[in-house]
Formats: C-alpha cells, sequence, structure tokens
C-alpha cells in the first residue's frame, strides 16, 4: 500500500469499518472457544483487520480508546466495538466492529491531503478487494482484487496494492 499511500498525500484520517455476519449460519458460530472466551468474535475477527489497517498505513497504532457493548444476546460478549486510535504518523482514525449485521461490510478507507484511498472487502457478490483511489479532484481510479485464504489472502493482496498502480 506505500504507493498509494504516497499518492494521497499526508494521511488526515483512517476508518476501519468491520460489520461481519456471524450467526448459527456461521461455521465458525458453534467454536467453543470464541463462545467462552469474552470478547472471542472480536478478537478473533479484529486482529485480522488491525493487521491490515497496520500493513496498509505503514506505521503502528500508539493510542487507543474504545467503547464496547453486548446487543445480540446469543453471542458472547462484547459484540459490538468503537474505538479511537492514533498513528505514530500522528493521525487519527476510528475502528467500528459490529460482530452480527445483517448488512455486512468490510473497509478500510485513508483520506489524504491530495486524494482518499478505499479498501472493501467483497464487491457485488464476489469475494476480493475493490481498491478505489480518489485524486485530488475526486476522480476515481479502481482496481479488484480476488482472493481464498485469509493469510495468503492478505499477503499477496498487500503486495499487489504496493507492486502496482490502478488502472
Amino acid at each position: 500500500g506505500k504507493k498509494l499511500i504516497a499518492d494521497i498525500g499526508k494521511m488526515m484520517s483512517v476508518q476501519v469499518i468491520v460489520e461481519g455476519s456471524m450467526n448459527s449460519s456461521n461455521p465458525y458460530f458453534s467454536s467453543s472457544w470464541r463462545r467462552s472466551f469474552t470478547g472471542g468474535f472480536i478478537l478473533d475477527m479484529g486482529v485480522h483487520f488491525i493487521a491490515g489497517l497496520r500493513m496498509l498505513v505503514g506505521c503502528e497504532v500508539v493510542s487507543v480508546s474504545t467503547m464496547t457493548s453486548h446487543v445480540d444476546l446469543i453471542l458472547p460478549p462484547p459484540d459490538n466495538l468503537s474505538s479511537v486510535f492514533h498513528l505514530e504518523n500522528g493521525c487519527s482514525g476510528v475502528f467500528v466492529m459490529v460482530v452480527s449485521s445483517r448488512s455486512p461490510k468490510i473497509l478500510w478507507r485513508v483520506v489524504g491531503t491530495n486524494g482518499t484511498l478505499q479498501i472493501e472487502r467483497g464487491f457485488q457478490g464476489q469475494h476480493g478487494y475493490l481498491v478505489s483511489l480518489y485524486d485530488a479532484n475526486g476522480q476515481c481510479k479502481s482496481s479488484f482484487f480476488p482472493f481464498s485464504g485469509v493469510t495468503e489472502e492478505l499477503k499477496a493482496f498487500f503486495n499487489d496494492v504496493s507492486e502496482n498502480t490502478l488502472k
């Protein structure tokens, strides 16, 4: 993501939105450790999206303030999380996670002085990432990167994004 991040100029704001679809039809729903460990679903799911954030922005999170709630009582608490974080480069951002949304969405959005980079997981029913780069004039260039497998998917995706330019 270094080239695309460089294209947007100085980072002003970062947003990570994770609205999962954890319910009884999900194969991970019944796993005992996720259900018996407080924060199991948030911890298990969230770590991947924070790893993606760190790889994308190229720096570490230095402080976090978080509020949690427990809304869906069939899930262990907490099942909702809202965080404000500060990166070591001075940029601040938000991380919002809902474990059991009825309309799942996953995206990273970095707003810079010269444009915005948005990465959305899943697009029109396809498995993969839609990467959109908005320039200073609001013009958008997008590419879609298909995926399979969590570890390899993130490695391949961030390698592709850092090595290529958008069409």
